[in-house]
């Protein structure tokens, strides 16, 4: 519905003056009337005149800044909508769009054609492309998409450098729990990152093979610290991946989702063996989209979340606190196995009660390392 807001706010102005200029009249006529004795009752009225006055200079300022914020919502939607009916029209002409249906439903495991695109109508009015990205909360995004390819293949994708550069940016990590990745986005295809930054490391905290991974997200040019988890479910000859991207900033939760949602139409053209569609230019259709959803979801989420961040620290410290235990014990038992595989090859009684000795270290090491394992992916769960 249309309405004048402008208007709304100066009419609501208006009768707040008209009010206290009805009340100070009177007010201040009955105070001059009064005596001496009265002084104490004279003094209260005038205060609390006074603040009466101030309480209206007070709510006009704030009306102000409520109809410029307002206002900036309502163009930011407007300026969306007519940019995604843009899109749309550009995409009719060309023959890429199916046409829209309200009927029309897909689910995340449904195939369309290559360069097809079928949307949905979502969000006053904005189009929603298939395979949307889902907000969980005022912090944490999730996306699914089934792939064409068993888990074995999918893997590769999210922990060989070679795969990872094919789809979302050059690599290096450690594959184990406790490892350091690195992530270098190529600023040919965003080149704002030359100003935001485009340089991601983080610290694994999850490895299980073929089955999921997941690791911190530190963008230190841009002061971000988030958590990122990818997880794979069979599907017959397919897999179903399920990336959770927690901790996000609110003001960039539209870039991450439209980010995500670009680099899987990338991978899933991969696995397709057909020629990936250009990054930016979907990352550039996508944007309007989930600005209009984020604004939609997250301002009324952030109003009820109840975050305690001291706690969130807490967590934090002992999860980091946990890593660096299980880092020391992986050194440990390395160092064990070496000293291990030395002593093998002495064939004496020493050495054999040495070897006993130093069997039974590693298998304690392996031990609190398997139980360190299953505490860190708790409190990965508890920080999502």
């Amino acid at each position: 519905m249309d309405f004048d807001l402008t208007g709304i706010l100066a009419i609501a102005g208006f009768w707040l003056v008209i009010l206290v200029a009805m009340l100070k009249g009177p007010i201040t006529k009955y105070l001059e009337q009064k005596t001496p004795n009265d002084s104490a009752e004279v003094k209260a009225l005038n205060e609390r005149i006074t603040h009466l006055e101030a309480m209206v200079a007070s709510m006009s300022k704030e009306m102000l800044e409520l109809k410029d914020t307002t206002e900036f919502a309502h163009k930011l939607l407007t300026d969306s909508s007519r940019e995604v009916s843009n899109l749309n029209k550009s995409l009719t002409e060309g023959g890429l769009l199916e046409g829209k249906s309200e009927e029309t439903k897909t689910e995340p495991g449904d195939k369309i054609a290559p360069g097809k695109i079928k949307l949905v109508t979502a969000y006053g009015g904005m189009e929603a492309p298939d395979y949307a990205g889902e907000i969980l909360n005022d912090h944490t995004v999730r996306f699914e998409r089934v792939l064409p390819a068993t888990p074995d293949k999918v893997w590769k994708y999210l922990t060989e450098p070679g795969f990872i550069s094919e789809w979302l940016a050059q690599a290096t990590l450690e594959p184990r729990i406790g490892g350091k990745i690195n992530l270098d986005f190529d600023i040919e295809e965003m080149p704002e990152r030359k100003q935001k930054g485009h340089s991601i490391e983080g610290v694994i905290g999850w490895y299980e093979e073929e089955r999921g991974i997941s690791y911190s997200w530190v963008d230190k040019a841009n002061d971000v610290e988030s958590i990122v988890a990818f997880e794979l479910t069979p599907q017959g000859n397919q897999t179903k991946l399920t990336i959770k991207h927690s901790r996000l900033p609110r003001n960039r939760m539209q870039d991450f989702m439209a980010g995500w949602h670009a680099h899987l139409d990338v991978l899933v053209a991969r696995l397709s063996k057909i020629a990936p569609p250009d990054f930016r230019k979907r990352f550039m259709q996508l944007l309007p989209f989930y600005t209009a959803m984020v604004l939609a979801i997250v301002a009324p989420l952030a109003a009820q979340a109840s975050s305690d961040d001291g706690t969130y620290q807490a967590l934090k410290a002992e999860r980091n606190r946990l890593l660096q235990k299980y880092d020391d014990l992986r050194r440990d038992s390395e160092e064990v196995q070496r000293k291990l595989d030395s002593l093998k090859r002495d064939n004496s009684k020493e050495a054999e009660r040495a070897c006993d000795q130093l069997d039974d270290a590693l298998k304690k090491d392996h031990r609190e390392m398997k139980e360190l394992e299953s505490q860190i992916r708790d409190f990965d769960n508890a920080l999502r």
